[in-house]
């Protein structure tokens, strides 16, 4: 019996390690919060993503003017539809999410309507919502 008793024993300790190694695979980093550029925002630009339930709203503020957008995420992977709140401007983004040093870093890149190439962008993590 003791041998047997330590047999099921083990094999519950390893159905339980696997049971944590899958849940912390599907668990997701919250990538809610504020972002700066990477060297191409001034003072006052700001990128703020929010969520309500699976989608996310994307707010990005330039003096120019503000981009709005919806966005969903598969994984580690973060799609974003947005144009200038005026209409003026049409476009997509495309981010990969990466661990950063204070938060998650967006790295992907983007194209404005009618097309013509794919700029890269970088997002990175400065402070949770307000």
């Amino acid at each position: 019996m003791p041998g047997r008793f330590r047999l099921v024993l083990f094999s519950c300790f390893i159905v339980g390690l696997t049971v944590l190694a899958t849940l912390a695979q599907t668990q997701e980093v919250d990538i809610t919060g504020y972002y700066s550029g990477d060297g191409t925002f001034k003072e006052g630009d700001f990128v703020r993503i929010t969520r309500s339930g699976q989608v996310y709203q994307y707010l990005q503020r330039y003096p120019a003017g503000d981009w709005i957008g919806v966005a969903i995420r598969d994984g580690n992977n973060l799609s974003i539809a947005w144009q200038r709140a005026d209409g003026a401007n049409l476009g997509v983004s495309v981010f990969k999410i990466e661990p950063g040093e204070k938060g998650p870093t967006l790295v992907g890149g983007w194209a404005a309507y009618p097309g013509g190439g794919i700029a890269k962008d970088t997002l990175k993590w400065s402070r949770k919502l307000d």
